[in-house]
């Protein structure tokens, strides 16, 4: 893994950082964030690391081999799983189902945190209903264990061991 051309960042950022009204704070980040330590940009020696335009933003290129190994590898993963899938048209409605589900859902909460009430009330339902919880369950030893019982209690009836 090769560094990031020092010269190239510098310039970037100066170009950045000169139009902002923070400039020192940016480039003092910019220099801690610089370093190898700190550094979670991976940029291959064959390509610049920075490319300025007086026309854009700085654009910084971050395309390594690890990467693309990496997502070639999950690609891969998917498409052997895609493979063994035997009813692909069960999964394909059971996925559509969850989609929608989802955006139902959300169409559902917006309708009634538009209410002007109902938003203020449900959050003090919750905030009582968790301290409740705290005290009943997580204040005491003995109501941890209890908890804990349950939980597991619970893990042994959906899985179906005992």
């Amino acid at each position: 893994m090769a560094a990031v051309n020092a010269s190239a960042v510098a310039t970037a950022i100066s170009a950045v950082a000169s139009s902002a009204p923070c400039a020192q704070r940016r480039a003092s980040r910019a220099a801690v964030s610089g370093s190898a330590l700190f550094n979670p940009l991976r940029v291959a020696a064959a390509r610049p690391a920075v490319r300025v335009s007086r026309s854009g933003p700085a654009v910084v290129r971050a395309a390594t081999e690890e990467t693309a190994g990496t997502i070639q590898g999950f690609i891969d993963d998917v498409k052997a799983k895609w493979d063994g899938v035997e009813d692909k048209g069960t999964l394909a409605l059971y996925a559509g189902g969850s989609v929608t589900a989802v955006w139902l859902s959300a169409t559902v909460v917006n309708a009634v945190n538009s209410i002007p009430v109902v938003p203020n009330v449900l959050e003090l339902v919750g905030t009582v209903y968790t301290g409740w919880f705290v005290y009943r369950y997580l204040l005491f030893k003995s109501s941890r264990r209890e908890l804990a019982e349950l939980i597991e209690d619970i893990k042994a009836r959906i899985t179906g061991s005992t």
